[in-house]
Protein backbone atom coordinates (compact mmCIF):
# COMPACT_ATOMS: atom_id res chain seq x y z
CA UNK A 1 0.00 0.00 0.00
CA UNK A 2 1.25 3.46 -0.88
CA UNK A 3 2.32 5.43 2.19
CA UNK A 4 0.12 8.45 2.87
CA UNK A 5 1.79 11.83 3.09
CA UNK A 6 0.54 15.24 4.17
CA UNK A 7 0.78 17.53 1.20
CA UNK A 8 -2.24 19.83 1.02
CA UNK A 9 -3.98 22.42 3.17
CA UNK A 10 -7.51 23.79 2.67
CA UNK A 11 -9.15 26.82 4.25
CA UNK A 12 -12.90 27.17 4.58
CA UNK A 13 -14.38 30.40 3.22
CA UNK A 14 -14.99 31.69 6.75
CA UNK A 15 -11.49 30.85 7.96
CA UNK A 16 -9.85 32.43 4.92
CA UNK A 17 -11.89 35.62 5.30
CA UNK A 18 -11.15 35.93 9.01
CA UNK A 19 -7.44 35.19 8.57
CA UNK A 20 -6.96 37.65 5.69
CA UNK A 21 -8.94 40.38 7.43
CA UNK A 22 -6.61 40.11 10.42
CA UNK A 23 -3.26 39.32 8.78
CA UNK A 24 -3.52 41.78 5.88
CA UNK A 25 -5.14 44.69 7.71
CA UNK A 26 -1.89 46.69 7.89
CA UNK A 27 -0.94 46.19 4.22
CA UNK A 28 -4.42 47.24 3.16
CA UNK A 29 -3.95 50.40 5.22
CA UNK A 30 -0.64 51.21 3.53
CA UNK A 31 1.63 49.98 6.35
CA UNK A 32 4.47 47.49 5.85
CA UNK A 33 3.64 45.60 9.03
CA UNK A 34 3.47 41.82 9.40
CA UNK A 35 0.95 40.14 11.67
CA UNK A 36 0.16 36.69 13.05
CA UNK A 37 -2.61 34.54 14.45
CA UNK A 38 -3.46 30.92 15.22
CA UNK A 39 -6.17 28.69 13.81
CA UNK A 40 -7.66 25.23 14.26
CA UNK A 41 -7.60 22.45 11.68
CA UNK A 42 -9.08 19.02 11.19
CA UNK A 43 -7.73 16.15 9.02
CA UNK A 44 -9.33 14.79 5.86
CA UNK A 45 -7.84 11.49 4.70
CA UNK A 46 -8.12 10.02 1.21
CA UNK A 47 -6.51 7.08 -0.57
CA UNK A 48 -3.47 9.07 -1.75
CA UNK A 49 -3.78 12.43 -0.03
CA UNK A 50 -4.19 13.76 3.45
CA UNK A 51 -5.43 17.30 3.83
CA UNK A 52 -5.42 19.69 6.79
CA UNK A 53 -8.66 21.68 6.70
CA UNK A 54 -8.40 24.99 8.58
CA UNK A 55 -11.87 25.62 9.99
CA UNK A 56 -11.53 28.56 12.35
CA UNK A 57 -9.25 31.43 13.37
CA UNK A 58 -8.32 32.43 16.93
CA UNK A 59 -7.01 36.01 16.67
CA UNK A 60 -4.86 37.51 19.44
CA UNK A 61 -6.52 39.31 22.31
CA UNK A 62 -5.17 42.29 24.22
CA UNK A 63 -1.38 42.23 24.40
CA UNK A 64 -0.96 38.59 23.29
CA UNK A 65 1.10 39.67 20.26
CA UNK A 66 3.66 42.39 19.57
CA UNK A 67 4.09 44.35 16.32
CA UNK A 68 7.50 45.76 15.44
CA UNK A 69 7.71 45.53 11.66
CA UNK A 70 7.87 41.80 12.22
CA UNK A 71 5.44 40.22 14.67
CA UNK A 72 5.86 38.03 17.75
CA UNK A 73 3.50 36.43 20.26
CA UNK A 74 3.45 36.01 24.02
CA UNK A 75 3.53 32.52 25.62
CA UNK A 76 0.04 33.04 26.99
CA UNK A 77 -1.38 33.26 23.46
CA UNK A 78 0.14 29.92 22.48
CA UNK A 79 -1.12 28.33 25.70
CA UNK A 80 -4.67 29.64 25.15
CA UNK A 81 -5.00 28.42 21.57
CA UNK A 82 -3.44 25.05 22.42
CA UNK A 83 -6.06 24.51 25.12
CA UNK A 84 -8.77 25.49 22.62
CA UNK A 85 -7.43 23.00 20.05
CA UNK A 86 -7.33 20.16 22.60
CA UNK A 87 -10.88 20.94 23.74
CA UNK A 88 -12.11 20.97 20.12
CA UNK A 89 -10.21 17.78 19.23
CA UNK A 90 -8.43 19.65 16.42
CA UNK A 91 -4.88 20.50 15.44
CA UNK A 92 -3.10 23.84 15.74
CA UNK A 93 -2.23 26.10 12.78
CA UNK A 94 0.15 29.06 13.03
CA UNK A 95 -0.39 31.77 10.42
CA UNK A 96 1.54 34.94 9.62
CA UNK A 97 1.83 37.46 6.80
CA UNK A 98 4.65 38.68 4.56
CA UNK A 99 4.61 42.07 2.78
CA UNK A 100 5.30 40.64 -0.71
CA UNK A 101 3.10 38.83 -3.23
CA UNK A 102 3.07 35.17 -4.25
CA UNK A 103 4.09 31.87 -2.66
CA UNK A 104 6.25 32.58 0.38
CA UNK A 105 9.47 30.95 1.47
CA UNK A 106 10.61 30.85 5.10
CA UNK A 107 13.41 32.79 6.74
CA UNK A 108 15.64 31.19 9.37
CA UNK A 109 13.68 33.14 12.01
CA UNK A 110 10.39 31.77 10.68
CA UNK A 111 11.71 28.20 10.76
CA UNK A 112 13.02 28.50 14.31
CA UNK A 113 9.74 30.00 15.53
CA UNK A 114 7.63 27.17 14.14
CA UNK A 115 10.05 24.29 14.71
CA UNK A 116 11.48 25.23 18.09
CA UNK A 117 8.82 27.36 19.74
CA UNK A 118 5.43 26.11 18.50
CA UNK A 119 5.70 22.56 17.12
CA UNK A 120 6.45 20.87 20.45
CA UNK A 121 3.52 22.59 22.18
CA UNK A 122 1.23 21.76 19.26
CA UNK A 123 1.98 18.05 19.77
CA UNK A 124 -0.27 18.19 22.84
CA UNK A 125 -3.21 18.22 20.42
CA UNK A 126 -2.16 14.81 19.04
CA UNK A 127 -1.71 16.33 15.58
CA UNK A 128 1.28 18.01 13.88
CA UNK A 129 1.65 21.76 13.58
CA UNK A 130 0.44 23.34 10.36
CA UNK A 131 2.39 26.47 9.44
CA UNK A 132 0.96 28.96 6.94
CA UNK A 133 2.10 32.22 5.36
CA UNK A 134 -0.02 34.64 3.36
CA UNK A 135 1.45 37.15 0.93
CA UNK A 136 0.23 40.71 0.59
CA UNK A 137 -1.93 39.58 -2.37
CA UNK A 138 -3.72 36.86 -0.36
CA UNK A 139 -1.57 34.06 -1.83
CA UNK A 140 -1.16 31.25 0.73
CA UNK A 141 1.70 28.79 1.28
CA UNK A 142 1.83 26.04 3.90
CA UNK A 143 3.86 23.24 5.52
CA UNK A 144 3.33 20.42 8.01
CA UNK A 145 5.80 19.81 10.85
CA UNK A 146 6.28 16.07 11.45
CA UNK A 147 8.54 14.28 13.87
CA UNK A 148 10.79 11.48 12.65
CA UNK A 149 13.32 9.79 14.93
CA UNK A 150 12.91 12.62 17.46
CA UNK A 151 13.71 15.18 14.79
CA UNK A 152 11.13 17.66 13.50
CA UNK A 153 10.96 17.84 9.71
CA UNK A 154 9.12 20.31 7.51
CA UNK A 155 6.94 18.86 4.76
CA UNK A 156 5.96 21.57 2.27
CA UNK A 157 2.38 21.53 1.08
CA UNK A 158 1.98 21.05 -2.66
CA UNK A 159 -1.15 23.18 -2.78
CA UNK A 160 -3.29 25.41 -0.62
CA UNK A 161 -6.97 25.36 -1.54
CA UNK A 162 -9.31 28.17 -0.51
CA UNK A 163 -13.06 27.65 -0.63
CA UNK A 164 -14.92 30.78 -1.65
CA UNK A 165 -18.52 31.41 -2.62
CA UNK A 166 -19.06 29.82 -6.01
CA UNK A 167 -15.43 28.95 -6.67
CA UNK A 168 -12.34 27.11 -5.49
CA UNK A 169 -9.01 28.99 -5.45
CA UNK A 170 -5.86 26.86 -5.68
CA UNK A 171 -2.44 28.23 -4.73
CA UNK A 172 0.21 25.81 -6.03
CA UNK A 173 3.78 25.58 -4.75
CA UNK A 174 6.30 26.32 -7.53
CA UNK A 175 8.17 23.21 -8.63
CA UNK A 176 11.62 22.98 -10.20
CA UNK A 177 10.49 20.53 -12.87
CA UNK A 178 8.15 22.41 -15.17
CA UNK A 179 6.43 20.96 -18.18
CA UNK A 180 7.88 21.79 -21.59
CA UNK A 181 5.99 24.98 -22.35
CA UNK A 182 6.54 24.53 -26.10
CA UNK A 183 4.02 21.68 -26.00
CA UNK A 184 1.38 23.95 -24.46
CA UNK A 185 2.08 27.05 -26.56
CA UNK A 186 -1.34 27.00 -28.27
CA UNK A 187 -3.33 26.50 -25.06
CA UNK A 188 -1.28 29.15 -23.23
CA UNK A 189 -1.82 31.46 -26.19
CA UNK A 190 -5.57 30.95 -25.83
CA UNK A 191 -6.00 31.72 -22.14
CA UNK A 192 -2.62 32.81 -20.72
CA UNK A 193 -0.04 31.54 -18.23
CA UNK A 194 -2.16 32.18 -15.11
CA UNK A 195 -5.07 30.02 -16.26
CA UNK A 196 -2.64 27.38 -17.54
CA UNK A 197 -1.08 27.11 -14.08
CA UNK A 198 -4.54 26.78 -12.55
CA UNK A 199 -5.37 23.96 -14.94
CA UNK A 200 -2.11 22.19 -14.12
CA UNK A 201 -2.97 22.37 -10.41
CA UNK A 202 -6.19 20.37 -10.83
CA UNK A 203 -6.73 16.69 -10.04
CA UNK A 204 -9.29 15.21 -12.45
CA UNK A 205 -11.07 11.88 -12.05
CA UNK A 206 -12.38 10.05 -15.13
CA UNK A 207 -15.03 7.38 -14.67
CA UNK A 208 -14.44 4.75 -17.34
CA UNK A 209 -11.60 4.56 -19.87
CA UNK A 210 -13.39 3.16 -22.88
CA UNK A 211 -13.66 4.75 -26.31
CA UNK A 212 -14.93 8.07 -24.90
CA UNK A 213 -13.00 8.09 -21.62
CA UNK A 214 -9.72 7.33 -23.37
CA UNK A 215 -10.14 10.30 -25.68
CA UNK A 216 -11.09 12.53 -22.73
CA UNK A 217 -7.99 11.41 -20.79
CA UNK A 218 -5.69 12.13 -23.73
CA UNK A 219 -7.28 15.52 -24.31
CA UNK A 220 -6.88 16.54 -20.67
CA UNK A 221 -3.26 15.39 -20.64
CA UNK A 222 -2.50 17.33 -23.81
CA UNK A 223 -4.12 20.40 -22.23
CA UNK A 224 -1.52 20.17 -19.43
CA UNK A 225 -3.41 18.68 -16.51
CA UNK A 226 -0.85 16.62 -14.61
CA UNK A 227 -2.89 14.45 -12.27
CA UNK A 228 -5.56 12.18 -13.75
Amino acid sequence: MRRKVWHEVTLTAEANQAACDHLLQHYRGGERQEDLCFGLWTPSTGMERETAIVTSILPPMGDERNLHGNASFEPGYLARVTRAAIKAGQGLAFMHSHPVDGWQGMSAVDIRAERDRIADTARATGKPLVGMTVGADGHWSARIWKEKSRKKTRSLSRKVRVLEKGRLVIWERPVSERMDRRKQRRTIGSWGEDRQRRLEALRVGIVGLGSVGGVVAEGLARTGIREL
